[in-house]
């Protein structure tokens, strides 16, 4: 599906509009449905995002478990399956999502939010002392990546939600021109 990013219907969101730093990255109003367009660019921006950001924390992590004496960083896996969820959004770019394929993308996050979960746990019990920078770190991006999947979630409902309204548009208009089962055998009634 191409989109015309000249279109009249373009809010003035993305555009170059003259809203304040508050008003432009209030999260429940980029989380709330503006039309199609904007919301498929919406969609797009968030997986490049998070890509780049699953990139460079990939990386870390498997610097981090290269440096490592024994065992390996899990940031290796779940940054992977990330960076993957956000590659797949944007190589569908235009295309319909489903549910399952949004049940994937929270997960990919989630399971980001829980390796840093783990990291916060073996920070705080790991021997006699307790890692604080570690810790604040980890729990700050735990509840980060709790926001990203919250957010990432949101952003697919749109699509779907979109594409289900498209589609009732398309059979509200084949049933009100009888585009199919017409019996003059071509497109019409009459």
């Amino acid at each position: 599906m191409d989109f015309n990013y000249n279109s009249p219907f373009r809010s003035g969101i993305s555009s170059g509009s003259k809203l304040s730093f508050v008003d432009r990255f209030s999260l429940s109003e980029w989380l709330s449905p503006i039309n199609p367009v904007d919301d498929q660019l919406r969609l797009r921006k968030f997986a490049k995002i998070i890509l780049a950001v699953s990139g460079f924390f990939w990386c870390w992590a498997v610097y981090n478990t290269k440096t490592m004496k024994n065992g390996f960083d899990l940031g290796t896996i779940s940054f992977a399956f990330a960076g993957l969820s956000s590659g797949y959004l944007l190589s569908r770019s235009g295309e319909k999502l489903n549910r399952i394929t949004r049940a994937l993308i929270l997960l990919t996050h989630v399971a980001v939010s829980a390796n840093y979960a783990m990291g916060a746990v073996f920070a705080f019990t790991v021997g006699k002392t307790v890692y604080i920078r570690f810790a604040v770190y980890c729990v700050t991006f735990t509840w980060g990546w709790l926001v990203v999947a919250y957010v990432g979630w949101r952003l697919v409902s749109i699509s779907i939600q979109n594409n289900e309204e498209s589609n009732y548009e398309e059979d509200e208009l084949d049933d009100l021109y009888n585009f199919t089962g017409s019996s003059s055998g071509g497109r019409g009634g009459g």
